[in-house]
């Protein structure tokens, strides 16, 4: 491909998009002129960064491994996470240092 078909491509593929929008009509034009934002309540949705949890997601084999320890141990897969994770890390910054 050379440049010339490239950039005469992504002129086609823009007019192609601004001629859609036009026909099915911009979801912008659902906006009002104005808002009135004086009843809002500022941070209300504000969650502090430190307590934002992040999911993890493990392989198969690992969750059902530990469903098994955690059936056998009584304690949540949370738990088991927790320990093992603590466990490995004060491993490696042990050998680290």
């Amino acid at each position: 491909m050379n440049f010339e078909w490239t950039r005469l491509k992504l002129k086609q593929t823009a007019q192609n998009m601004t001629s859609a929008l036009r026909r099915e009509g911009s979801a912008m034009s659902d906006m009002q002129d104005e808002y009135d934002f004086s009843k809002a309540e500022r941070g209300k949705f504000y969650i502090p960064q430190e307590e934002i949890r992040l999911p993890h997601y493990l392989s198969p084999s690992l969750e059902l491994k530990l469903a098994l320890l955690s059936k056998r141990s009584g304690k949540s897969r949370d738990a088991l996470i927790s320990m093992v994770l603590e466990n490995e890390l004060d491993l490696l910054l042990t050998v680290a240092n």
